[in-house]
């Protein structure tokens, strides 16, 4: 677990972390607030696939990112957050 870590940064240390897991075995992610936060949606889903395609024997399951209640529903990072965890779930319901 890497608080504060972008998807390109899990996604790196992953790497090393995964790279003896079998088919066998599964990876949940938990990542893509501070990519939606800092405007850096589209970077986070394109690590997101590349850790699909590389990884494809190995079961993974991603979490959607949290919508920020303590914000006003009408926030653009709301908004922001919405398409992320939708285009999310079609990288990995492929």
């Amino acid at each position: 677990m890497i608080p504060g870590a972008d998807l390109a940064h899990i996604r790196t240390l992953a790497h090393e972390e995964i790279s003896n897991l079998t088919s066998d075995d599964a990876v949940v992610i938990w990542g893509g607030s501070n990519d939606v936060n800092m405007n850096e949606t589209s970077c986070g889903l394109k690590h997101s696939q590349n850790f699909i395609n590389h990884r494809s024997n190995i079961n993974s399951l991603a979490l959607a990112a949290p919508h920020r209640h303590e914000l006003q529903e009408t926030l653009c990072i709301n908004k922001e957050t919405q398409v992320f965890n939708r285009k999310l779930h079609k990288i990995f319901k492929a």
